[in-house]
């Protein structure tokens, strides 16, 4: 839908084929709320936080400043990682870093829900939310949500040897000096859901360093990347040695959005 589609959906509470099947003539207090949204919107606010809600892969999220908005390109990554587990059944773990809505756990347990999966974010604020979630899309029971600082969690002490068949992420991957550039709305949403360190590759890093502590052998790491990563990607996946049959994969913008790699 466009923007203004979404708004007028959510001001009329109908679908968006019921906009044009049946045109409504907002009343006073519609006609409030649309203009309320619009200067809300106008000052850069991201149109999710406003309505309090988004949509990923379907689902209807809540989404406010706590969290990152779901983006297109994580829908890109959880198709890809879904197709490569289409195989697997029972006995399924995955590893969600930096869950954020939960928008990521959701969908892989809302796919399969025999799947276990793991959840990781350093922000309290953002668990409550993504635990919300998960309970209005009754899959809370399929998900672990546990509060950490990755950098610190994911070691070779992790309380999870050798457990998981995917790791997946989008982790922040903005370097620190392009942050002020970002727009305005994106501006308003978690520095810390965004803020990738010095050269945005903190995290990419640490987790291609430590992945191999968690992974089961033949197991996944699936992450989502930032544009012109793709080389330091590589770099850092090869030096590691830990991995084999690495991708890249590109979005609808044919970037390169997303890099798969194996475990030996």
């Amino acid at each position: 839908m466009t923007e203004d589609e979404l708004i007028l959906t959510h001001v009329l509470k109908c679908s968006r084929i019921d906009l044009y099947l049946h045109p409504h003539k907002l009343t006073a207090d519609q006609t409030k709320s649309l203009d309320v949204i619009k200067r809300r919107r106008a000052k850069g606010e991201p149109l999710q936080y406003i309505l309090g809600e988004s949509e990923f892969m379907g689902i209807p999220l809540k989404v406010d400043p706590r969290v990152l908005v779901p983006r297109p390109e994580t829908e890109l990554l959880v198709e890809l990682a879904l197709k490569r587990m289409e195989q697997e059944q029972e006995n399924f773990y995955a590893l969600d870093i930096g869950t954020g809505s939960g928008n990521i756990a959701i969908a892989l347990t809302k796919h399969n829900p025999k799947w276990r999966v793991v959840s990781v974010d350093i922000s309290k604020d953002a668990l409550e939310l993504a635990a919300d979630n998960a309970k209005e899309q009754r899959v809370l029971a399929g998900i672990k949500f546990i509060e950490a600082d990755v950098l610190q969690w994911l070691n070779a002490a992790n309380p999870y040897p050798k457990h998981f068949s995917l790791l997946i992420s989008n982790p922040p991957y903005i370097a620190t000096s392009d942050m002020a550039k970002l727009p305005q709305d994106v501006q308003m949403e978690p520095k810390l859901a965004l803020d990738g360190g010095e050269t945005g590759l903190k995290f990419y890093e640490h987790m291609i360093a430590n992945a191999a502590h968690v992974l089961k052998s033949g197991g996944w790491l699936f992450l989502e990347i930032g544009d012109g990563q793709r080389k330091s990607l590589e770099n850092l996946l090869t030096r590691e040695g830990s991995f084999v049959n690495i991708e890249f994969h590109k979005d609808h913008a044919q970037r390169d959005r997303i890099v798969a790699a194996q475990k030996l």
